[in-house]
């Protein structure tokens, strides 16, 4: 078997500018339709959310009954929300993913023409790991009841492999819009092989962006948050738009992240190849 082909993170994270920069308009009105325009509707005329007060001597039945009542009238809006957002990753990367580049409309016809297959691919890998899930979950329990300190540690070597099947599987989207490829088992198998030998690799470079991306955000929030403070209504209006377009170019740059790797790992020349052929 050849050697896997070394993903190098620096050159990953090269790429990405470089997209952003030669598809700025286009990525810039898909992240406003599919990123910014869900979270302000969401903010602005979804269901506040009101945590409920809890104090020392509230039962756990309580409290688990009192959240699920908190959180029952924002699920439809969030599973909107994250369809609309799966779309808008296809469709970015859709843009990026051709050697003229996509135009708006023909990204969105190819995240729309791909999301099915998408939603399938998410069916198949879900059940595949609730699965395996079932079967550890039973270990790691069998385990704590004999030993306390062995299940920790299975526990824990559980949660390691939740992250690494996650990190093997990332590259599910990209391929769907750059290969042929569409069905749930071919896309797995696809992405397993082209992220063999790399998934620590992979897992730090996400792991470094998002928390760079985490720190940007907390501060953009905090001094935003105590500026516009002052101005009433109309302040935490402007913080909501902030924080939304914050949000929207980190869901550029995760977007185009996976497809960066893909990029590399398959072997593409400078310029991936045209998913309209």
């Amino acid at each position: 078997m050849a050697d896997a082909t070394r993903f190098s993170p620096s050159e990953g994270w090269n790429q990405v500018v470089r997209w952003i920069n030669t598809h700025l308009q286009a990525l810039i009105a898909l992240a406003g339709v599919f990123f910014l325009l869900p979270s302000l509707v969401l903010s602005f005329f979804g269901p506040e959310f009101i945590m409920p007060a809890f104090d020392g001597n509230t039962a756990p039945e309580v409290v688990i009954a009192q959240l699920q009542a908190a959180f029952e009238p924002l699920i439809p809006w969030a599973i909107m929300v994250s369809l609309m957002q799966m779309v808008g990753q296809l469709a970015i990367m859709a843009v990026a993913a051709t050697r003229s580049g996509a135009t708006v409309g023909e990204a969105i016809g190819i995240g729309f023409s791909r999301f099915g297959y998408l939603i399938l691919a998410q069916i198949v890998l879900g059940i595949g790991i609730a699965l395996v899930f079932l079967v550890l979950s039973i270990v790691v329990g069998l385990a704590m009841a004999a030993l306390p300190i062995l299940g920790v540690f299975l526990a824990l070597a559980l949660m390691v492999f939740l992250f690494y099947l996650m990190i093997r599987f990332s590259l599910v989207s990209p391929i769907l819009v750059t290969e042929e490829h569409r069905w749930p088992i071919a896309l797995l198998r696809r992405s397993w092989e082209l992220t063999r030998g790399n998934a620590l690799t992979i897992f730090l470079f996400f792991l470094i962006v998002a928390l760079v991306f985490m720190v940007i955000s907390i501060v953009v929030s905090i001094v935003f948050g105590l500026v516009l403070s002052l101005a009433g209504t109309v302040g935490i209006s402007l913080l909501a738009v902030i924080t939304g377009i914050v949000s929207a170019a980190g869901a550029v740059i995760f977007a185009l992240m996976p497809l960066a790797i893909w990029h590399q790992l398959s072997g593409a020349p400078g310029a991936t190849s045209d998913v309209f052929s």
